[in-house]
């Protein structure tokens, strides 16, 4: 598993992403997808076109305090394969390794619905988040408006796309959210974005993205982002993200912080070198095998529009993540994980297991594919 998904899916603002650093949360970019064949067994050796439908992810941890996350993806197509929903539920249990007493759940479901036009252009996603929070007398949450035992956020982000002729050219957001816990009165907010698109001639130069909060441009050459700039409600800018030819994120800085990435001949992420204040902090690499990856099979293009639309992906790159070290320069901490696979009689990965390598500690996960067979 990857770092860093916020910025690298910049210029679809369809969802906020948090400015924190993790070192085994997930990474996205701009891929080509890859078409994935899997067999029935009981058909012998005649090949049926399967396509990923979605996978399981466990993580568990043992100790003092226990916890124990499960991801469940899921998609649905339409009858031409594109697609037409999409959904991620996320549920995270903390439990004392004592009394085996809950200390505290959380539960996240994204829901992603996308309606298309005559033209088959995409003229409408909706995506619904809801966030619940059962806490304890061991654990709470804290938001911007108090600290809560119970709490409850929902948000619903509408895009709706406007093309003139096949190009896009804008699109309104509206993003509708409600807050409620421990029996307090609801808080409900809106929030608008207009996101314009500029051309030079046919040819692409930029989609800016305008709200109270801030703003985001992405400059494009060739067809494909070329850099990304964020900036505040007062026009200082608080990021900035440059991509290689290939349209992938290879630079990142913010502030005093940079942040280096490099890839593989495959164009699989293969190193992520932090940097603050021109030291090092932080390496983190990847090695991956050389078979289809089948989650490059959920639809991120869109016709169109030029940018990736990222759903319920929870790996990116062209193969299967096997290897995983984290490297810390600011303290004596290596972490290093390997993930072996089972796979089908196609080469898709059927369930995988995570570890820790060299007798380290750590979480341990389970995951187990889905595919639709016709």
């Amino acid at each position: 598993m990857k770092i860093i998904p916020w910025l690298l899916e910049p210029t679809t603002n369809i969802t906020n992403y948090p400015m924190g650093i993790s070192a085994r949360i997930l990474f996205a970019t701009m891929l080509i997808l890859l078409a994935v064949a899997c067999s029935k067994k009981e058909h012998g050796p005649a090949q049926t076109m399967c396509i990923f439908a979605g996978k399981t992810i466990t993580q568990q941890t043992q100790g003092s305090e226990s916890q124990k996350n499960t991801i469940t993806t899921e998609i649905s197509r339409d009858p031409q394969k594109q697609l037409k929903s999409a959904r991620k539920t996320e549920v995270n249990e903390r439990i004392d390794g004592a009394t085996n007493e809950l200390i505290s759940r959380t539960t996240t479901i994204t829901d992603f619905t996308f309606t298309f036009n005559a033209y088959a252009l995409l003229s409408t996603l909706v995506v619904r988040k809801s966030f619940v929070f059962q806490g304890s007398a061991k654990s709470s949450y804290s938001h911007t408006n108090g600290v809560y035992k119970d709490f409850k956020m929902d948000s619903e982000e509408t895009s709706e796309f406007r093309y003139v002729g096949p190009e896009i050219r804008d699109a309104a957001i509206s993003i509708v959210t409600a807050i409620q816990g421990d029996n307090r009165p609801p808080v409900t907010t809106t929030e608008q974005k207009v996101k314009t698109y500029t051309y030079s001639g046919s040819r692409l130069v930029s989609a800016l993205t305008t709200s109270a909060s801030g703003s985001t441009l992405a400059e494009f050459a060739s067809g494909l982002v070329s850099m990304v700039t964020e900036k505040d409600s007062k026009g200082g800018i608080t990021s900035t993200t440059r991509y290689n030819f290939r349209g992938f994120p290879s630079r990142y800085i913010s502030g005093n912080y940079l942040m280096d990435m490099t890839y593989d001949d495959n164009w699989n992420l293969k190193t992520v070198l932090g940097n603050r204040d021109g030291k090092k902090i932080y390496l983190q690499e990847y090695t991956y095998d050389n078979r289809p990856n089948p989650e490059n099979d959920i639809p991120r293009f869109f016709k169109g529009i030029p940018e990736p639309i990222i759903t319920v992906q929870t790996t990116d790159g062209s193969n299967n993540l096997i290897g995983d070290k984290l490297t810390n320069y600011e303290s004596p901490m290596t972490a290093e994980y390997k993930t072996d696979y089972r796979f089908n009689a196609a080469g898709t990965p059927e369930s995988s297991t995570t570890v820790p390598t060299g007798g380290a500690s750590g979480m341990e996960t389970m995951t187990t594919f889905r595919y639709d067979c016709p």
